[in-house]
């Protein structure tokens, strides 16, 4: 991997301009080489980031590190699922942007196997960039790639303190103990979980928690061809989601409630815990819900070990974030952009009192909940973090996936052809 060496080219342009006028040649030679020198550095960005979701910022700050490096960008944002068949024909083609997003993890593989990333250390270093120990994760050779965009939205169960004191009960810290809670809240015309399955993802995002509550590598092993998911950690999980259903564990009219409806009927004290994602924290916390809400881990509802430092998640061990392409004409000046652009939306992010990434100065508007507090310590204590398995495949197998998973949880499918069914997808 080259690197551009500016001084060097200097030194060619001045010793051209000592030989003989009549080397048109090596005069010409030198000309380019000087223009090469004083071009300016023009990046290539390319990136799904929704300003409806992440907030205008995202999109802004792009802007605001190019005026800052003095670097000249061109940002094209498209939707997910046509960035995903954008960057894999980039790929395939070495036609990479400058800059891209990825989402880490077994995604991110293809792209390292490929050696089309560009290594980040030498920037994280130029800026006094120092991410949290979650992030901070070399690749096998030793070397970073990838700058955080944001926090890694992790699976976060919370809970109704106001219900719990009604059952006379604490929350469940395993299977025996949430079947106990399942009961007492049935006895009580109160819902033990809440579900807002209309659009497929909460449903999901639940069982992918509960294999991961049975053996951690289950996917990893499925994928790579080591195993199945007719495996003892899908089947177990399966059997669970099954018993919940069957049981009446979420809410009436589950699989058309929207998150939002859910929100609600948890605000009516209707329903006990609520497991579905970080990035509801603020929501959760916010108005009459801070004080009736609380956070508790998912119960360790099967047979793996440790699974208090175990959560699935948006990207696993490898982050997703932006990254810097190895092809790039400007590659160091690329990874300095990503670096740059990481500790400024991590700053926007950390003073609005969300969970950042990386080490700053900067420290949040307000005062902060307690619950953001302790979920952060959890967050830094996290191991294994088991990308959610709809980030890291296409929409065909997506897609079908989901529309399995909403069979699953309304009961219309049985727990043997179900997973015959999910082997089929999974393996296309």
């Amino acid at each position: 991997m080259k690197k551009k060496m500016i001084s060097a080219v200097l030194a060619l342009v001045m010793l051209g301009s000592l030989t003989a006028c009549g080397s048109t040649g090596k005069e010409e030679d030198a000309a380019t080489d000087g223009a090469k020198a004083d071009e300016p550095v023009k990046l290539k960005i390319l990136t799904e980031f929704d300003p409806q979701t992440l907030g205008e910022e995202y999109l802004a700050t792009f802007d605001e590190v190019a005026d800052e490096l003095g670097y000249e960008i061109d940002v094209e944002r498209v939707d997910t699922e046509t960035y995903k068949t954008k960057i894999r024909v980039a790929l395939q083609g070495n036609e990479l942007p400058d800059v891209f997003f990825t989402w880490g993890d077994s995604y991110t593989q293809p792209f390292l196997d490929a050696d089309a990333l560009y290594p980040i250390d030498d920037a994280l270093q130029e800026f006094d960039a120092k991410l949290y120990p979650t992030y901070a994760v070399p690749y096998e050779d030793g070397h970073m790639y990838t700058v955080p965009h944001q926090a890694n939205g992790t699976y976060m169960t919370f809970y109704n303190k106001k219900v719990f004191e009604k059952l006379g009960m604490d929350v469940p810290t395993n299977w025996d103990e949430l079947l106990a809670v399942v009961d007492k809240c049935n006895e009580q015309g109160i819902y033990a979980l809440g579900l807002g399955n209309k659009d497929r993802w909460e449903g999901d995002l639940f069982y992918n928690e509960m294999v991961l509550r049975e053996d951690t590598d289950a996917y990893n092993r499925a994928m790579d061809g080591d195993g199945a998911f007719t495996d003892e950690a899908f089947k177990n999980a399966a059997e669970k989601v099954e018993t919940l259903v069957q049981k009446g564990a979420f809410q009436k009219g589950y699989m058309q409630a929207t998150t939002s409806e859910v929100i609600e009927m948890f605000r009516a004290d209707q329903i006990a815990m609520y497991p579905v994602g970080s990035w509801m924290l603020s929501t959760m916390i916010a108005g009459d819900l801070a004080e009736k809400t609380g956070y508790m881990m998912f119960p360790a509802t099967g047979a793996a070990e440790e699974v208090e430092t175990a959560t699935t998640c948006m990207s696993g061990n490898l982050p997703q974030g932006l990254v810097a392409s190895a092809s790039s004409q400007f590659p160091e000046e690329a990874a300095r952009f990503i670096v740059r652009y990481g500790q400024k939306i991590n700053d926007i992010n950390v003073k609005k009192g969300n969970i950042g990434f990386m080490e700053t100065d900067v420290k949040p508007e307000g005062e902060v909940h307690e619950i953001l507090k302790q979920y952060e310590e959890d967050f830094k204590n996290y191991k294994i973090m088991q990308t959610w398995w709809f980030s890291l495949v296409d929409a065909k197998i997506g897609e079908p996936m989901r529309d399995l998973s909403h069979q699953q949880f309304a009961g219309q499918i049985e727990v043997d052809d179900f997973l015959k069914e999910l082997n089929t997808i999974m393996k296309q």
